[in-house]
């Protein structure tokens, strides 16, 4: 096991399970637990995470019921009344909700307990999916997917480049009862060329979000709004500039621990 010092972001997780399949993770605090079937090499997994080495800590652990452990470490996730995301494991909370999404994690991201997920999740409540053509741009468990197809989205496509994810991203779908949602493996080379979208959710990263903007703008329909997440509040001036050099206006801001979620159109 790993134990990184500071949190770092779910795509270079993604990144870092590519080169070393991971056991599991999950976050605490400011850290990132990470687990290992065997001792990795520290110095690629720093580079993979973009963390400097002396931030991590490395553990043996004695074997355990490692499932028991994930499931007591997995957490529902209630926005108020308007959504939870919960796990078959979990109780029933006896309280309606507009929303509610079943996942099973697994080895996918996004399961709506980081601020980045939780504050895409809120911006979301204020619009309206009625109808409308949706991306799902780095979808990890698809909850945003999900949610988007409950509130009434006409179509949802989704993507993510880890097979983990791409794969869980089915079985969430389907444990939700839910058709008309699609997924593809990949990046925005992977979706269907010519379409564009009234509401692109994207909540990857820094660099992703920098790297593919041309293409997330241009995928993006006249009068839609891209919601961007899995930014740091320290890369807002970045990222901002990037996109209105493209001639994207900012639309909505949300910031939470030093994250935020900015929406442009």
């Amino acid at each position: 096991m790993i134990v990184s010092e500071k949190l770092v972001s779910e795509d270079a997780l993604s990144t870092l399970d590519r080169q070393f399949p991971l056991e599991g993770f999950y976050s605490e605090g400011e850290q990132w637990h990470i687990y290992f079937s065997k001792s990795p090499d520290l110095t690629k997994v720093a580079e993979a995470l973009g963390v400097p080495e002396k931030e991590f800590r490395m553990a043996t652990l004695a074997t355990r019921n490692w499932n028991a452990l994930w499931e007591s470490n997995f957490k529902e996730v209630v926005i108020d009344n308007f959504c939870r995301i919960y796990a078959d494991f979990h109780d029933s909370k006896g309280q309606a909700f507009d929303y509610e999404i079943l996942i099973n994690p697994k080895m996918s991201f996004g399961t709506g307990h980081h601020a980045t997920t939780s504050m895409m999740i809120e911006r979301m409540r204020e619009l309206d999916f009625s109808g409308k053509t949706v991306l799902d741009f780095g979808t990890g468990t698809a909850v945003l997917g999900i949610l988007a197809a409950k509130m009434g989205a006409k179509s949802v496509i989704g993507n993510d480049i880890s097979i983990h994810a791409y794969e869980n991203g089915l079985e969430n779908i389907a444990r939700n009862d839910l058709e008309g949602i699609k997924l593809f493996h990949g990046g925005m080379d992977a979706l269907p060329k010519g379409w564009s979208y009234d509401l692109i959710l994207a909540n990857v990263n820094r660099t992703v979000l920098l790297k593919e903007a041309d293409a997330l703008l241009h995928s993006l329909s006249p009068g839609g709004e891209l919601v961007l997440s899995g930014l740091l509040a320290a890369d807002e001036d970045l990222v901002l500039q990037h996109y209105k050099g493209k001639g994207a206006r900012l639309k909505n801001r949300k910031e939470k621990n030093d994250w935020i979620c900015i929406s442009v159109y």
